[in-house]
């Protein structure tokens, strides 16, 4: 079986050259992408994306332009063979693609393994490595049995989350699992669960709407005032109502989802949640604008790896020892204070750091 870690498969991986000096007079005029360019490619961008059996993401190919175009088509003759086949298959459909919008002649290599690309090979761009951590495909949406399993893992874990919601139809129908079933999850896996969809849609170039939209929320809404009053109608004691205000007055220091947890554990001690659904929106429903803030919803590090605000926040919190462990306690403090300021802060090196702690890895 090939390993696909510390293999030269595309620029990103030759790092003294050796690949590029072989093929530079080929290409002499073609612009190489710096790795901060390439981080800020989304995934459908590139001619393969690889889920590794750490369920981490590696983007090889870039396809966006003519110059990444023709480099890839290029490398991919010199790397096929540390591809597994069927990785092999996917990305020369993809490059094959891309040559042809671009005007580009496709590789003999390129030409050999996109004839013998399966159909279920052609339209998407994502291998998983065999093996994985968490078997071949780990949801199966037909089994509802299953998929109540599986929405609580998916929840609690953003790596299993993404290596569910690989392929743009594993998204579609994660969304439209959503839209049928939301009302049956708790509350608090609902935003947690329609943010992992959203995230992984994003990443793919995909435009979700609806109740999957609003659940991924990271602004707030403009009727969320109202709703905080009408939470004070069912509230009997005057120290309860001094407690909620206290509650809204935290907004303009949280994250949209911050706010949202603190008003459902709010409404839990106040006998609230019964009446979600029903007489009260639920805390998520509330808190969240119907759109998305598009620019926030993201942010990258320079090897690609995709992080949104709630989760950067959520880290520091979370792996706070951790964090301490490698960088000393007034970093980790400073980064549990304000995360994303710091995030924005540190240099390449130290948010790579960062997103292996995220993914365990570190």
């Amino acid at each position: 079986m090939i390993k696909l870690s510390n293999q030269i498969i595309d620029v990103s991986d030759d790092t003294d050259f050796s690949i590029l000096k072989k093929i530079g007079s080929l290409l002499p005029t073609t612009e190489v992408r710096s790795a901060e360019k390439r981080a800020s490619l989304q995934d459908h961008e590139f001619a393969l994306t690889i889920f590794t059996k750490r369920a981490n993401k590696l983007n090889k190919f870039p396809i966006s332009d003519f110059d990444s175009t023709s480099l890839s088509n290029e490398y991919f003759g010199f790397t096929s063979q540390n591809l597994p086949i069927d990785a092999a298959c996917i990305a020369a459909e993809n490059i094959k693609t891309a040559c042809v919008t671009h005007g580009i002649a496709p590789s003999k290599a390129v030409k050999m393994f996109a004839k013998t690309a399966s159909a279920n090979q052609k339209g998407d761009n994502v291998y998983y490595e065999k093996d994985e951590v968490f078997g071949n495909k780990p949801v199966s949406w037909d089994d509802p049995l299953c998929k109540f399993a599986e929405v609580s893992k998916i929840t609690s874990n953003d790596t299993y989350a993404k290596y569910v919601f690989g392929t743009t139809e594993d998204v579609k129908t994660g969304a439209e699992y959503f839209d049928k079933f939301a009302e049956k999850m708790p509350v608090e896996y609902r935003h947690k669960y329609a943010a992992a969809v959203q995230r992984r849609a994003c990443e793919l170039g995909m435009d979700l709407d609806g109740k999957i939209e609003k659940y991924a929320g990271n602004a707030y809404s403009a009727d969320l005032d109202n709703h905080i009053c009408q939470r004070k109608n069912f509230l009997k004691e005057a120290r309860m109502v001094a407690v909620l205000e206290k509650v809204a007055s935290q907004r303009n220091e949280m994250t949209p989802s911050e706010f949202a947890k603190l008003l459902h554990d709010f409404d839990k001690v106040a006998g609230l949640a019964k009446y979600h659904g029903g007489y009260l929106t639920d805390p998520y429903m509330a808190t969240f604008a119907s759109k998305q803030n598009t620019k926030i919803a993201m942010v990258k590090t320079a090897s690609g790896r995709s992080f949104s605000h709630d989760a950067i926040a959520d880290l520091a919190t979370k792996k706070y020892a951790k964090v301490k462990e490698y960088f000393g306690e007034k970093i980790a403090e400073e980064f549990k204070k304000h995360p994303q300021a710091i995030f924005d802060t540190f240099p390449n090196d130290v948010k790579e750091v960062i997103a292996n702690i995220a993914e365990g890895n570190a």
